[in-house]
């Protein structure tokens, strides 16, 4: 069934570093298809903005890599390893880059001695007040290549990684900018983690098919088949698990029962609910597990205990069988969206698609809908002409000065020339003529009568 919807701590580092990892060193809790490139081509190069002192780049490149994959065990995330864009030769390339959803961020790591560092406005690293001879500058023009070379939506920041060389003071730069965060090795998970999005992003496909063309070792995917799959073959592994497409319009709405995807069109907002999948593992094991809490004894425990292996089972292979469930979702999809190429943007069939043109709403407007629009949009200008050729002033006193508030009760004082509330002359009422005693001239504010010299009364 397919339903239709509507639509800052405390930046000092103490102690000594840890040892370093030798290189090429990969920990076994890395999931296969998840971590790609290498870090060969992460040299030495006076090139480079940001440089560890006292060991090579790689090394500390490696010894970070160790530190993130713990990030993998998270949905979505992907880490790209020896980061360089094909149109930016000049720039040197970055060691880890991590995507997730329409978030990426390129992580760049150093091992510097104690001390007190601070960035200044030009870039240049400073260290107890001292030119280092680094710059962030290499790293804030890469985030903001990459900013450019994206689609808009999409969120390019960096992370400067720093591993301690020696026990001591550590102080790091900061603040952090919009481009540019600074991190101890030991928070560099929960510094990444905090800016990842929350949930199941779903993968954008632009972002990934560019870090593959950018990244060390690994063979650049373009044209059509960027859309639709991605090669995620590690090195020695016989096989390749295809990235679904769709990957940029679907919500993951699963839980412990079974697998379910809300897919909505980029333009309108509106969206199809995918048929409910049931999971024989989740649904069978919380079966089991209320069973055997019902039955009790040695029983109903074996039966509980036998109910959460299964559950445990279902969630060591939720990868594989969350593929296949939305591979099944995206062709029961398929039918209600298409996507546009010219802007790329999936869309609804039943009211963004022009059939006649091949193209969304957006790109090639249905032409019944425009010249019904641009009808109304002309009777209403048409309208704002007549209306303003008509004279709506005859009963409106526009002469004499207004009053917003009477100045004697602080009340509205209705627009004439007294106060409907209190009856004081407001600034609209002419003032009251007055006369000399004594031989009738008009006296216009003086003391004295100009004509007989009478004082005014």
């Amino acid at each position: 069934m397919v339903m239709m919807m509507t639509r800052s701590a405390d930046r000092s580092v103490t102690g000594p570093v840890l040892p370093a990892p030798a290189p090429d060193t990969v920990p076994a809790t890395v999931p296969p298809g998840r971590c790609h490139g290498n870090l060969d081509a992460i040299t030495d190069s006076e090139r480079r903005g940001l440089r560890p002192i006292g060991t090579t780049a790689r090394e500390v490149a490696t010894r970070t890599g160790v530190l993130l994959s713990g990030l993998l065990v998270l949905p979505g995330v992907r880490i790209f390893q020896g980061v360089r864009p094909d149109d930016g030769p000049d720039m040197p390339r970055i060691p880890h880059a991590i995507s997730a959803g329409r978030q990426l961020i390129l992580v760049e790591s150093v091992a510097w001695p104690p001390g007190q560092y601070a960035a200044r406005a030009t870039g240049r690293i400073h260290c107890d007040g001292t030119y280092t001879g680094q710059s962030v500058r290499p790293l804030i023009n890469a985030v903001r290549h990459w900013r450019q070379a994206l689609p808009r939506g999409h969120r390019v920041s960096a992370l400067v990684v720093v591993h301690p060389t020696t026990a001591g003071h550590l102080t790091l730069p900061g603040p952090a900018t919009r481009d540019l965060a600074w991190t101890r090795a030991g928070e560099a998970v929960r510094a990444i983690r905090a800016r990842l999005p929350r949930g199941q992003p779903a993968a954008s496909v632009k972002v990934v098919a560019a870090l593959f063309a950018a990244t060390a070792g690994e063979k650049p995917v373009t044209g059509p088949a960027a859309l639709l799959t991605c090669p995620c073959q590690t090195k020695g592994a016989a096989s390749v698990a295809g990235m679904i497409f769709f990957t940029d319009n679907y919500q993951d709405r699963s839980t412990n029962d079974g697998y379910q995807f809300e897919f909505y069109c980029r333009r309108c907002g509106n969206g199809y609910s995918s048929s409910f999948q049931h999971s024989v593992t989740g649904f069978g094991g919380r079966m089991l597990r209320l069973g055997g809490d019902l039955v009790g004894g040695a029983v109903g425990e074996k039966a509980a205990q036998l109910g959460w292996d299964a559950e445990w089972m279902r969630d060591g292979a939720r990868g594989s069988t969350r593929d296949k469930a939305l591979a099944r979702a995206v062709e029961e999809m398929q039918p209600f969206f298409h996507q546009c190429h010219r802007c790329g943007q999936w869309v609804c069939e039943q009211v963004c698609w022009n059939p006649q043109r091949g193209l969304c709403a957006t790109c090639a407007p249905k032409l019944d809908q425009e010249i019904a629009g641009l009808q109304a949009a002309a009777q209403v200008d048409q309208l704002n002409q007549k209306i303003r050729s008509q004279d709506w002033t005859r009963d409106i006193n526009y002469r004499d000065q207004g009053t917003g508030l009477c100045p004697s009760c602080g009340q509205e004082g209705g627009g004439g020339k007294f106060c409907q509330n209190c009856g004081y002359a407001l600034a609209a009422a002419e003032s009251a003529k007055k006369f000399c005693g004594n031989c009738g001239t008009p006296l216009t504010g003086a003391r004295f009568c100009g004509e007989c010299g009478t004082p005014a009364s």
